[in-house]
């Protein structure tokens, strides 16, 4: 694959379809702003339905549409948090689709089972809200801090795993590379 050959396939719209490795290309490259949505297609390739918007206050964002039993993909921009939004998470639950998240840093896979819920209490919003909370001020602390040590994302990423699991979820997070280029490529981003 030549160098950038995904940017040129979604700036050129020449494209109905991408492969990890594209996608990949473009979530870490800093030129291409907007996210870009999608479904998976088969196993490895991910179809493109939509290049988002900007809004006003400079979020990236678009709109997939939704059927329930879908999985769907988008991408968060290079410079722009590289979690899972908290509307991220929610659309599993209230759709019964797969979330695949593209990040700069990796691939975020959610998923939701209510059998798989630790109680027979059902999950209140807020349960799921106060967690992501925490989850979303530990990660963001260390991203206006513009440093880390790789071990101590993974335990933020574990505990808000462990916890969102007892309320049916189910979280993966696949980092590009290995660990000393994941943080060197974490600094470099955040500096």
């Amino acid at each position: 694959m030549s160098e950038n050959n995904g940017m040129k396939k979604i700036k050129n719209l020449k494209v109905n379809t991408l492969t990890k490795s594209e996608i990949e290309e473009i979530v870490t490259n800093d030129v291409y702003k907007k996210e870009i949505c999608g479904d998976k297609v088969g196993r490895v390739r991910y179809r493109v339905n939509t290049i988002g918007k900007i809004n006003r206050n400079g979020r990236s964002y678009c709109d997939n549409g939704i059927s329930a039993g879908v999985t769907y993909w988008h991408t968060h921009t290079y410079n722009n948090p590289f979690w899972p939004s908290l509307e991220d998470i929610k659309r599993c639950s209230n759709y019964k689709t797969i979330e695949m998240i593209f990040s700069s840093m990796g691939i975020w896979k959610i998923k939701f089972d209510s059998s798989k819920l630790r109680s027979s209490i059902p999950v209140q919003t807020k349960d799921i809200d106060d967690c992501w909370k925490i989850f979303h001020n530990k990660l963001d602390k260390m991203f206006c801090g513009g440093t880390f040590e790789p071990q101590e994302l993974f335990n933020v990423i574990y505990d808000f795993k462990k916890q969102i699991r007892k309320m049916g979820y189910r979280l993966t997070f696949e980092p590009f590379g290995n660990l000393k280029e994941f943080k060197t490529s974490f600094n470099k981003l955040w500096k």
